[in-house]
């Protein structure tokens, strides 16, 4: 029984009689760690959580959205995403101080101690990302991490974009944190790549849909996405993103911005209904 929580635990899968004393170690060692687990967040010298069965539920609750790591201990693969996993908390944590993003958990899985989280969330391969969450029903659930995983600036870019989704700029506080949201991840980036930012502007609030749908397809790696009603606040961020003084937004039109091309633009069919 667990001391902290007052579960039970017993082996959900079958034992072969010549595997018997192996599997005795195994338990015993994993039912010591076990028993004395609790619901609170640990966290290892990086700040990382360490998430197992007990702590996960605290996590999303603590955190929308959390980054979890499913690692195991022997494959050299997960030894090298380790540190990257703890660059991208410390960076996910300066843009949270700093007031551009918003609060995302980070945490590591150890599926050799964690064997029903690594069912649950269908891990099949070492090391692998996992964007954890609620579902609308209170339980948790997580979505693959879709980007690329070859640097921490690269992790830390497509957790703002995909966690961020469509921005809407609706002041120029919020204009203005989202440039400066973006010249951190440019900045982070560094010459590997630089983020692209669509922005959208609209007259007629079915327009918004549309832009909703459109950013589900956009955001990814460093790609970002916002839209505006207001012309203003749209020629305040393309400027102020892109270096070009002389470039003026105007209504129901679709922007590109790309450090290779600059600003790219595109007319947003007219919706007659609104």
């Amino acid at each position: 029984m667990n001391l902290a929580t007052g579960d039970y635990m017993s082996p959900n899968w079958d034992i072969l009689m010549h595997q018997y004393p192996d599997e005795l170690k195994r338990l015993s060692k994993d039912f010591s760690r076990w028993v004395l687990q609790g619901d609170g967040l640990t966290r290892d010298d990086d700040g990382v959580m360490i998430l197992h069965s007990k702590n996960l539920a605290e996590a999303t609750d603590e955190y929308e959205t959390v980054l979890a790591n499913f690692y195991a201990p022997w494959c050299k693969y997960s030894q090298a995403m380790l540190p990257l996993v703890a660059e991208a908390h410390t960076e996910l944590t300066k843009l949270y101080d700093q007031g551009l993003f918003v609060k995302v958990g980070v945490g590591n899985v150890n599926v050799d101690e964690e064997a029903e989280l690594k069912d649950t969330h269908e891990i099949t391969s070492y090391p692998t990302l996992k964007m954890v969450h609620d579902n609308d029903d209170g339980s948790v659930v997580s979505d693959t991490f879709e980007g690329s995983t070859d640097s921490a600036a690269e992790i830390v870019a497509h957790v703002a974009s995909t966690v961020g989704g469509l921005t809407m700029i609706d002041s120029k506080d919020v204009a203005s944190k989202y440039a400066k949201l973006l010249a951190s991840i440019d900045t982070l980036l560094g010459d590997a790549e630089s983020p692209t930012l669509v922005l959208g502007t609209y007259t007629a609030p079915s327009q918004v849909q549309t832009y909703t749908a459109l950013a589900k397809k956009v955001v990814s790696g460093s790609r970002f996405m916002a839209a505006t009603y207001d012309m203003q606040l749209a020629t305040s961020l393309l400027k102020e993103v892109s270096g070009n003084k002389k470039v003026k937004a105007k209504k129901d039109m679709v922007y590109v911005y790309t450090k290779e091309n600059g600003v790219l633009s595109l007319k947003l069919p007219s919706n007659d209904d609104e």
